[in-house]
């Protein structure tokens, strides 16, 4: 079974409500999915990464 992530950094709740659309499809496909918000973690368990960021001033943000 594949282990995906969906990782996130959201202002104001979109790029959450995406990442979770996101994770819920992926988890149809019977993958472990872990959905969480961006922060320093261990990506070395996972066979895939999904990253969600807002952009700001053409750039997305900082945490990312």
């Amino acid at each position: 079974m594949k282990k995906i992530l969906v990782t996130y950094d959201s202002g104001y709740g979109a790029t959450a409500a995406a990442a979770k659309y996101i994770a819920e499809a992926l988890a149809e496909t019977h993958a472990q999915v872990d959905l969480r918000p961006a922060r320093q973690q261990d990506l070395s368990a996972y066979d895939a990464i999904f990253l969600g960021s807002p952009i700001r001033l053409g750039r997305c943000t900082p945490i990312i």
